[in-house]
C-alpha cells in the first residue's frame, strides 16, 4: 500500500504539479486547484485482513484492512484521521493494483490536503 498527502493550492497562472506526483495528473486537474506539490509518503505492507495504520508527520493518521481481492482488485477499508482527532473519511475502495486514487480531501478555499491511495502491483 501507497499513502501520498498532497498539498494543494489555488491562485493563477498555469496548472503545477511535482514530478514525483506525476502519475496523479489527470485526476488532480479536476480539483479546482493549481498547484500540487507531495507534503508526505507512507508506503507498508498488509495482509488480506489485517489491519495497520500508517502515520503522517502532520498527525494524520491513516488505517488500512484489505478485505479481499476480486477480478483483479482489491476491496480495502479505509480510514482517515487527522490530527486533531479528527475522523475525516471512514470508506471501503476498490483499488486496481499498480494505479492511486484520491481517495479524499480537506479543505477550504485556496488551499486542500489530498490524499492519494494505491495498491502496488
Amino acid at each position: 500500500m501507497r499513502v501520498r498527502s498532497v498539498s494543494a493550492l489555488s491562485g493563477e497562472g498555469e496548472f503545477s504539479i511535482d514530478q514525483s506526483i506525476q502519475d496523479l495528473s489527470g485526476q488532480l486537474k479536476q480539483l479546482p486547484f493549481k498547484t500540487f506539490r507531495l507534503a508526505e509518503e507512507r508506503t507498508g505492507r498488509f495482509t488480506m485482513k489485517s489491519k495497520g495504520t500508517l502515520k503522517f508527520a502532520s498527525g494524520d493518521k491513516i488505517q488500512l484492512r484489505p478485505l479481499y481481492k476480486d477480478d483483479g482488485r482489491v476491496c480495502l477499508w479505509f480510514r482517515w484521521t487527522d490530527g486533531s482527532g479528527m475522523q475525516v473519511l471512514d470508506t471501503r475502495l476498490h483499488l486496481e493494483p499498480g494505479t492511486s486514487i484520491l481517495a479524499g480531501t480537506e479543505s477550504s478555499d485556496d488551499k486542500a490536503l489530498v490524499l492519494a491511495v494505491g495498491v502496488e502491483k
